[in-house]
């Protein structure tokens, strides 16, 4: 994986600016130094997002059972691959599936299978990590989804 924090680093030394308090209007200390507006698409909370993936809350049966799950793939362009990864409520990573374009459709519903043995009641984690290839450089977005599990 690529990355690219030169061209970060001088974009944000680029972006940031003093305000400088005219004599009429003084301003305290703090507020002389601005920090940096980015454009919305680099604002780490507000980037587009490459997709997104979802599981409703389910009852969590004893032995090895099937549990479903939503994803929806946004990256742009048609070079991608989404990796989807359960996380149980220790943190421990209990199942994992992996999608790539042109052999598997951006939006779909699926199932992974999770046995009780490895995971307990509780908050579970989904997390996607997206990488998007366009021809000339790669980028990667993570995002995370939680659905409870629970035994009633």
């Amino acid at each position: 994986m690529k990355r690219h924090l030169a061209p970060a680093a001088a974009l944000l030394a680029a972006a940031t600016v003093l305000a400088v308090p005219a004599a009429t209007h003084a301003a305290p200390a703090a507020d002389v130094t601005a920090a940096p507006v980015l454009p919305l698409a680099q604002q780490p909370d507000r980037a587009p997002s490459y997709g997104r993936a979802s599981a409703p809350d389910q009852r969590l049966r004893p032995g090895c059972h099937d549990y479903r799950f939503q994803y929806r793939i946004t990256a742009p362009g048609d070079g991608w691959m989404a990796e989807l990864v359960l996380i149980n409520p220790g943190g421990r990573r209990i199942a994992n599936q992996t999608f790539v374009s042109g052999e598997h459709p951006r939006r779909a519903s699926r199932t992974w299978t999770v046995c009780d043995t490895v995971t307990r009641p509780g908050r579970h984690t989904i997390e996607l990590r997206v990488t998007n290839y366009d021809g000339r450089e790669e980028s990667e977005q993570v995002r995370t989804s939680a659905f409870r599990l629970t035994r009633r």
